[in-house]
């Protein structure tokens, strides 16, 4: 991963490709995926298009993923909210529960996002910048555990990366959890559960993970993020 970088060309090298970079840094690769974002398809909506409201390219919904057109739903990447598979599952049952005369909000607030790279990245609820500027820059708390501290990670060579936690002053309340890592992917679950749940900080901090897992890293945030952590080494932000 090159931050702060831009492509200025590709090199086409016949076994490979060589990618160019402003500065000069050259990388060799056997494939190269652009990867520039991505747009809701309306070529599917046909005759409807014209009919159907639009925001910015995307399809307008309710929260039960209703159209401007009151017996017509549009679910997933179309109506650009959360274009993740997993959000739109979740999207398609509230569209099937509201035609079938059973209407359920969609509660999108807390989807997880993930990248497959590696280490894995994953994140679920507000950054810190976003929480900074809902809630007041000094009402923000933040807390950080590094894998390198991590019993299960050092064992396993899996050391880089770290678990950091969004949290509300006043009331402890969890607002975001961001995971770089082995296995982030699949640490945001418990993240995801207990945001949608509500459960403070200071309790996520109070519940006994199991040793060595890489989940007591998120366990560890919780409790640097209130100036708890035992086991925060020194130096640690």
């Amino acid at each position: 991963m090159l931050t702060s970088q831009k492509v200025s060309a590709i090199q086409d090298q016949g076994t490979g490709s060589t990618v160019l970079c402003q500065d000069g840094t050259r990388v060799e690769a056997d494939k190269i995926l652009i990867c520039v974002g991505r747009a809701a398809d309306l070529d599917c909506l046909g005759a409807l298009k014209d009919r159907i409201r639009l925001e910015r390219g995307k399809v307008s919904v309710d929260e039960q993923m209703r159209t401007s057109i009151p017996n017509i739903y549009a679910p997933g990447d179309i109506n650009g909210k959360h274009m993740l598979a997993h959000a739109a599952f979740k999207m398609g049952e509230a569209a099937a529960c509201a035609a079938m005369g059973r209407p359920e909000a969609c509660d999108l607030r807390y989807v997880p996002s993930c990248i497959y790279t590696s280490p894995e990245a994953a994140g679920v609820g507000l950054s810190e910048k976003a929480a900074r500027e809902q809630y007041g820059r000094e009402s923000i708390l933040v807390g950080r555990y590094f894998f390198q501290s991590n019993g299960r990670a050092l064992a396993s060579g899996r050391g880089e990366g770290f678990v950091k936690v969004v949290v509300e002053k006043r009331y402890q309340e969890l607002l975001g959890v961001h995971i770089l890592g082995g296995d982030a992917a699949e640490m945001i679950a418990e993240a995801a559960a207990l945001l949608h749940a509500e459960v403070p900080a200071d309790e996520i901090a109070d519940m006994i993970h199991a040793h060595p897992t890489y989940s007591e890293a998120f366990m560890e945030a919780c409790a640097a993020a209130l100036g708890r952590c035992i086991h925060l080494p020194a130096g640690q932000p």
